[in-house]
């Protein structure tokens, strides 16, 4: 018989609670939201020792009991609710060995709240490093809680944790106020309303009086009775920990002399943050990443495509000329090319993000902009979204619930979108190979890669432009500030970073692409049939014409795809977009893109299939041949090419992040404005540069 335990884990943000938490669970771990907020809250579980099954709650990071952003205030919550229900049989407390200081701050607040609890000391490796060793059998002599030395992230430790938590750790003996502190008469008082007799459970109530609806008034009314300033008492309460804590790590932490370290990290964030080398270096870092996505990932791309085209002509060549044969090869097929030719990209750019995360460098980049991000109405907590957008706006615009001041959480929501995310990516990619040739300049710097560098510049200058000018209609008097410790610089965990590249690719592939195959389908289906006997009166024109064969069929595919309820589609909205340049094909690449940004690659391939039976060259050189009927030029003229370029780096055409953004500011009236502000942008921007310098 399995005996079922609940644990929370519990930490600062970067603790590497979320770290273990993976390492606990694995694969069985579900997402979902905290009743009433949009805080998403993960579970999971772990089978140990076929006798313990383990139901662990990873809370939301925060720094104190005294929460300031909404992701707090959940993990504040799910702790004094554990005074009145005890819905966690034990807490596990995440501490960063190498920033113990920091750590134990909050974790002396659960301790006072006399619950069953694990001191977890993680990083321990980097502890070692910059010469810190922390004497664990002291530390857990002192507190009477249980202390377990972990390296999350190579999952060291795990197994003597677990050992821990099946132990059935008791409440702490360790208290970091002397008794007088717990004789508060606001604390007894709201102890005899509230049924709750741990003390500094009945102090945090005070201060927290909203969370707990039931005893809200007499709180308050206590609260105005002992006039209590519960800012000095909040004050006195931190003063307090950290000297108590200050004794402890004297007596159980020891610092060895790594003075090379030090001085070499030290001289390294002078380097890195410097007021104007900083910026250089970040600018050189990500013109590095663009030049690796196209001269890396050209050669995986060329063999994917080409493998791809050799299936498809094999295929065409033993398959019957039927419906079903045109549904593999025209829709299907081409469809799920139109996803995986454009793994290798998503994969670097991963893969090369995750370095700088895990290296502590990002933590740098948000140092540095936050000097800039507030003269444009933003805040130093607006870095990680915005940075974050350039993989995907839905989780950054989740992360901005950090941001406490709600003007600039607004204006950050507001421009995420922006900033050139991955689903960009493939289309970026096409619409580029059509502007610039491969060609290097100095033999070494790609000039497609150049110019993939600049779409993503446009879009942090787009987004601190838009910032600015809408700050000045969103109205707030508080002001918000941004404070962050530099994590120290950690070598790269290899297996992180090939996880991380293989994760990512997998969700664009199953997320993304399932939704361009479904597209790819549907547009088949539209493509391969029309109203009444459209296509038979066109084969029936063809039928005594001095054309070749080859001729004759190409002509004819190209008429029947005007004439399908796809082509009616496309050439109704075509007046609107003509004067961007584009035609009826590319209107029908936006309309299906509003699914997702990266569909437009695949309607593209599908549109091109069902028009071009030569499946011996790429997709790029199909569009690149079409001639416009009337002007007998290159529909795809590296203008055309351009205008589209601006129009994708614009436009909000991604349904999931207009769905986040509803959700996140609880209504339909950001969305609106958003969807309304960007499109116009977008359209705009392409209309100028096009009939400027046509």
């Amino acid at each position: 018989m399995t005996r079922k335990i609940n644990i929370a884990l519990a930490g600062n943000p970067n603790s590497g609670k979320s770290t273990l938490f993976n390492q606990l669970t694995g694969l069985h771990q579900k997402i979902s939201n905290y009743p009433g907020t949009t805080v998403d809250v993960h579970t999971g579980v772990r089978t140990w020792k076929e006798q313990y099954e383990m139901h662990i709650t990873d809370l939301p990071g925060f720094y104190s009991l005294y929460p300031k952003s909404e992701d707090e205030r959940v993990a504040v919550h799910e702790m004094m609710n554990n005074a009145f229900e005890r819905k966690f049989d034990v807490i596990i407390y995440v501490a960063d060995a190498s920033n113990l200081r920091r750590s134990l701050m909050l974790f002396s607040q659960i301790v006072d709240l006399k619950e069953p609890v694990i001191l977890a000391l993680n990083m321990t490796d980097l502890a070692a490093n910059l010469g810190i060793q922390v004497d664990t059998r002291k530390l857990e002599e002192v507190l009477g809680v249980p202390v377990v030395e972990i390296v999350a992230r190579k999952g060291k430790g795990i197994d003597a944790l677990l050992d821990k938590i099946v132990q059935q750790p008791r409440e702490p003996s360790f208290t970091f106020h002397p008794s007088s502190f717990y004789q508060n008469s606001v604390a007894l008082k709201i102890g005899e309303i509230s049924g709750v007799k741990k003390v500094y459970t009945n102090i945090l109530m005070a201060h927290n009086a909203a969370f707990f609806p039931t005893f809200n008034e007499g709180i308050l009314q206590i609260i105005q009775e002992e006039q209590v300033d519960l800012i000095a008492l909040q004050s006195n309460d931190s003063l307090h920990r950290f000297k108590v804590i200050d004794e402890l790590l004297a007596f159980c932490v020891k610092r060895t002399t790594k003075e090379a370290n030090a001085d070499f990290s030290n001289k390294l964030d002078k380097l890195l943050t410097h007021r104007v080398w900083g910026y250089l270096i970040f600018l050189i870092v990500f013109f590095l990443i663009f030049q690796a996505i196209f001269s890396i990932a050209a050669y995986p791309m060329d063999w994917v495509e080409g493998a791809f085209n050799k299936l498809i002509a094999l295929l065409e060549n033993a398959l019957p000329d039927n419906l079903a044969a045109s549904f593999l090869l025209d829709g299907l097929l081409p469809g799920i090319q139109g996803v995986v030719v454009f793994v290798p990209q998503i994969a670097i750019l991963f893969g090369l993000l995750t370095i700088l995360e895990d290296s502590g460098y990002m933590a740098r980049v948000s140092f540095i902009m936050d000097k800039l991000l507030r003269k444009f109405g933003l805040n130093g907590k607006s870095v990680v979204p915005l940075i974050g957008g350039m993989a995907c706006a839905v989780g950054s615009i989740m992360a901005a619930r950090t941001i406490e001041n709600r003007k600039e959480r607004l204006l950050t929501i507001l421009v995420t979108p922006l900033m050139s995310c991955s689903a960009r990516l493939p289309v970026y990619i096409l619409l580029i190979g059509m502007i610039a040739e491969p060609k290097r300049i100095l033999g070494i710097f790609n000039i497609q890669g150049l110019m993939l560098f600049g779409m993503y510049l446009l879009g942090v200058f787009s987004s601190l432009l838009v910032a600015f000018i809408a700050s000045y209609f969103v109205k707030s008097d508080k002001k918000n500030y941004f404070i962050m410790e530099m994590p120290v610089y950690r070598s790269i965990v290899w297996k992180n970073v090939l996880s991380n590249m293989w994760n990512k690719s997998k969700v664009f592939v199953l997320s993304a692409g399932k939704i361009i195959v479904i597209v790819s389908v549907i547009l088949w289906m539209m493509g391969s049939f029309a109203p009444g006997n459209a296509f038979s009166t066109i084969e029936a024109r063809y039928e005594h014409t001095d054309m070749t064969s080859d001729e004759k069929v190409s002509a004819i595919a190209s008429e029947k795809l005007e004439a399908s309820y796809l082509g009616i589609l496309g050439k109704s909205i075509e007046p609107v977009i003509r004067p961007l340049g584009y035609d009826w094909k590319i209107g029908i690449g936006l309309i299906s893109s509003l699914a997702a940004r990266e569909v437009f690659v695949g309607t593209m391939n599908t549109i091109y299939s069902i028009s071009d039976d030569d499946n011996t060259i790429g997709l790029r050189e199909k569009m690149q041949k079409d001639i416009h009927p009337i002007t007998g030029k290159p529909i795809y003229s590296p203008l055309v090419a351009l205008s589209l370029l601006l129009f994708y780096a614009f436009a909000l055409q991604c349904v999931s992040t207009i769905a986040i953004v509803k959700k996140e500011t609880g209504g339909w009236t950001w969305p609106v404005i958003q969807l309304v502000l960007l499109t116009g942008l977008a359209y705009f921007s392409s209309l100028v540069v096009y009939q400027v310098f046509k």
